[in-house]
């Protein structure tokens, strides 16, 4: 039952679309050696151990601080794979983003590779979290946060890095 389950639910990804959201990651953080194909594999490969993750929300809100060793290739004992997706998905949901948790995955969706469809729909409300609250409507280098946003509360601004 759960497999059949499960194999709908990827009959449903959408490899174009996952496509435009690796590219709007990758603008985002900089990081244009990123596979484009959106096919599920890829981006379960690239997503899966959460450090895209934190560095695109370093992207957005450089001024949210994440532990140091979040993103440390060498301290895999301190943060396991899980408790970045975790960070992330915790992150999103609160402000300045305060993406819908409808629109939000479950950690597992993406480390064990149940709902990638579910995962590309959650970066999709970020972006449109992102573009609603901005006023854009191209996210071209990847915007940032202001220090205004953080005093202000609800504004924001785009800063392009180049």
């Amino acid at each position: 039952m759960l497999c059949a389950m499960l194999v709908q639910i990827s009959a449903k990804y959408d490899r174009h679309v996952a496509s435009v959201c690796m590219q709007w990651i990758a603008d985002a953080i900089g990081a244009h050696d990123l596979d484009m194909y959106g096919d599920v594999e890829s981006v379960y490969n690239q997503l899966q151990n959460g450090r895209l993750l934190i560095r695109l929300y370093q992207s957005i809100d450089p001024y949210h601080k994440f532990p140091s060793a979040l993103l440390s290739e060498r301290n895999q004992k301190e943060f396991h794979d899980i408790d970045r997706i975790s960070m992330f998905i915790n992150t999103i949901q609160h402000p300045p983003l305060s993406v819908n948790q409808v629109d939000v995955f479950e950690a597992d969706d993406l480390y064990e590779r149940h709902n990638m469809r579910q995962v590309i729909f959650c970066l999709e409300a970020v972006a449109r979290k992102i573009v609603s609250a901005i006023g854009c409507t191209q996210l071209a280098k990847g915007p940032v946060l202001t220090k205004r946003h953080r005093l202000d509360g609800l504004q924001w601004a785009t800063e392009h890095r180049f």
